[in-house]
C-alpha cells in the first residue's frame, strides 16, 4: 500500500497500481481564509493511513503539486516522525523545491 496525499500529481495516483500496490488517498482538508484556498494536512487521517500495516510508502510532493503549497518545517518534521513511529518509507518528490514562492518553504531534507 502506498500512500499520497491528494488531491495529487496524476502520475502519483497510477504509480501504486502500475506495481502492484493499493493507493491509500489521504485527502488534504481545503480551508479557505477570506479568498485564499489552502490546502492543509489532517494528521490524523495521515496517521490512521501509516499504521495500516500494509503502508509501506508516503509519496511526498513538496512543494504540493497541484496546490503549490509548501510545508512548512514543522509539517515535514511531523511527517518524518509519522513514517518512523509506522516504519514507513518517505519519497519526497521536490522538483519545484528550488523555486521558492513563500518565505517559510523548506525541502525536507533541511527539516
Amino acid at each position: 500500500r502506498i500512500a499520497v496525499l491528494t488531491p495529487a500529481y496524476p502520475p502519483f495516483l497510477n504509480l501504486p497500481p502500475f506495481h502492484g500496490a493499493a493507493l491509500e488517498a489521504v485527502h488534504l482538508a481545503q480551508c479557505t481564509s477570506g479568498t485564499e484556498l489552502r490546502f492543509e494536512i489532517e494528521f490524523r487521517r495521515l496517521a490512521a493511513a501509516l499504521a495500516k500495516p500494509d503502508t509501506r510508502l508516503l509519496l511526498l510532493c513538496n512543494p504540493h503539486n497541484p496546490s503549490g503549497r509548501c510545508w512548512s518545517r514543522a509539517d515535514l518534521r511531523r511527517i518524518a516522525l509519522l513514517c518512523d513511529e509506522h516504519d514507513v518509507l518517505l519519497c519526497s518528490d521536490e522538483v519545484w523545491g528550488e523555486l521558492p514562492l513563500h518565505p517559510a518553504s523548506a525541502p525536507f531534507t533541511s527539516a
